[in-house]
């Protein structure tokens, strides 16, 4: 399929080597080990992940029980973030979009959208054009581009 399910990006640390993986779309796989961990994030926790559509940034955050009401989503105009926050207080968060931090875009109030169901609040904040032919841009490239069956299993050299 041409959606993405994980993208990520890994940036240098300030002294040259490589540093932590950040998800920009997906999840970070979760890592419990019993035997040497003793403490567990606790399972009613909001639970942020961002799943885009074809036309759509999208952003998931699930257990929040709160009614639709409560919540209140906006701009930030002077840092380009939408912020969510729930007027009693429980919840609060900035979220960036790389993609418009990018091409320098700012968003607007008239793209943004959200639900509330099932515990799950899903904002959405609609493309604008220069981000949709990026992709498209992107796509196309990747198909375009040569895939070798041992793609995976390449010798690597030592000096």
């Amino acid at each position: 399929t041409t959606r993405h399910a994980v993208r990520k990006k890994r940036s240098k640390t300030k002294l040259g080597g490589e540093g932590k993986w950040e998800y920009l779309v997906g999840d970070a796989p979760v890592h419990f080990n019993a035997e040497g961990s003793t403490i567990m994030e606790s399972s009613s926790n909001p639970i942020f992940s961002r799943k885009d559509t074809d036309r759509h940034f999208q952003w998931r955050i699930r257990n929040l029980p709160y009614p639709s009401e409560n919540y209140e989503i906006s701009i930030d105009h002077s840092d380009n973030k939408i912020v969510v926050r729930t007027k009693n207080k429980k919840y609060y968060k900035r979220i960036e979009v790389p993609e418009m931090k990018m091409l320098d875009a700012s968003l607007s109030e008239g793209a943004l959208s959200w639900h509330h169901a099932n515990n799950t609040l899903v904002v959405s904040h609609q493309k604008p054009r220069e981000v949709l032919e990026l992709e498209l841009k992107d796509k196309t490239e990747r198909k375009t581009m040569e895939t070798r069956k041992d793609d995976g299993d390449v010798q690597c050299n030592q000096q």
